[in-house]
């Protein structure tokens, strides 16, 4: 193992031009770092993240995050295998079209061609604190590097792991640092100054309910000013699942917000209310946990909050025949009633009625076929016998 220590300035060898977003291929056992989009909202929790192939097989990897104020990255080094890979953030707090939601994201990419020369954790550089680079080198390799006393320096990284201890100074960085071939991106005292300071608080800072088919609750959520003025509170929120009432409101010194089921409940899940206030955000978190999956116990009183397609059952007029009682769910118009299982009309001749109609005139003809070939036959012997007994007796 190589150590190297390396006093860096930032003032000439920076940009502020590149982005950090996912490219479309890297090769082989590369660092990669991208900066999450806008759209996605909330924390970002390292045990969220995953690495897929064929975007279902989880692969392992060695990864981090690193987040600071607004600025929020997924750093990690490529597998050795090419493929079709995907950074998967699982239960990202997404805002689509205005309206938030919580699901599974995933950021494609492709691995193609030979393996990258070196590649280095962690993908991030705190200048607020001294920072162990790890690189990790495939050959003998040549290194550029800026340095406070020289502008620039090249070091030699032997094949294996090799430790580079960054003491960062200067203040004239703008977004990344030129390691070699790689973009690193710099966070520095500014993240920290810039850091949003809530202007309000929430009680209960989350919602959660339990419930079975069919069950509806609702919560007055408390907002109280953290400022001395008023302020002016908007929410967005996914109306298919939740209603939120008021859709806006002036807050002095507390507020009150009513939020409920949108519709009785049918399934689990959970969904975020973004309330916001200037350029202060804050997502209220709803969970809902069904706790009574339907069953035979629960049927009576739970298959009126479902349709006929949802138990699933088989949607039949009312003059139809059900093998088992029929479903009592809602949604059925007049004259239809929803069977367990297939429904026949009474009208219909069943399949069978042909066939045994056909086996009992079988049996029929060959009971008369026996009767009058059989039966009404005289028997030779029993003939033979008379002539004699008319020979003897005439």
């Amino acid at each position: 193992m190589k150590w190297v220590f390396i006093c860096i300035l930032l003032f000439s060898f920076v940009s502020a031009h590149t982005s950090f977003e996912l490219a479309e291929v890297y090769s082989p056992e590369r660092t990669i770092v991208m900066a999450l989009p806008e759209t996605i909202v909330g924390e970002l929790d390292v045990k969220n993240v995953f690495l897929m192939r064929d975007a279902h097989i989880e692969v392992p990897w060695e990864y981090g995050v690193t987040v600071r104020g607004k600025a929020r990255y997924i750093w990690g080094v490529t597998p050795r295998t090419p493929g079709n890979y995907s950074i998967m953030l699982r239960d990202a707090l997404v805002i689509v079209n205005g309206t938030p939601r919580v699901q599974d994201v995933l950021f494609p990419f492709m691995i193609r061609g030979n393996s990258s020369l070196y590649s280095f954790t962690p993908g991030v550089i705190d200048l607020n604190q001294s920072t162990i680079l790890t690189l990790t080198s495939r050959a003998n390799t040549r290194l550029t590097l800026p340095l406070e006393s020289e502008g620039k320096t090249e070091l030699s990284l032997l094949p294996g792991t090799n430790k580079i201890n960054l003491t960062t100074t200067g203040i004239g960085f703008k977004e990344h640092l030129i390691l070699g071939e790689y973009d690193v991106p710099l966070l520095g005292k500014e993240e920290q100054t810039s850091r949003i300071l809530p202007r309000f608080s929430i009680s209960p800072g989350s919602l959660s309910f339990r419930g079975g088919i069919g069950s509806t609750t609702k919560w007055s959520v408390n907002i109280t000013n953290e400022e001395l003025k008023d302020q002016k509170l908007t929410f967005e929120w996914n109306a298919s699942l939740v209603t939120v009432t008021p859709r806006s409101l002036t807050l002095q010194e507390m507020s009150e917000l009513t939020v409920s089921l949108a519709q009785p409940l049918r399934t689990s899940f959970t969904t975020v209310i973004m309330i916001y206030s200037g350029n202060y955000s804050y997502p209220l978190t709803v969970s809902i946990l069904l706790t009574q999956p339907l069953n035979e116990t629960s049927r009576e009183r739970n298959y009126s909050a479902l349709f006929c397609g949802e138990v699933p059952g088989f949607l039949c007029s009312q003059d139809a025949r059900c093998a088992e009682e029929p479903l009592p769910v809602g949604g059925l118009a007049p004259g239809q009633i929803c069977c367990p299982i297939a429904c026949t009309s009474p009208s219909e001749p069943s399949s069978l009625t042909p066939w045994l109609l056909f086996l009992g005139a079988c049996v029929l003809a060959g009971g008369a076929y026996y009767y009058y070939k059989v039966k009404k036959t005289p028997d030779a012997f029993e003939e033979r016998i008379k002539s004699a007994e008319k020979k003897i007796h005439p």
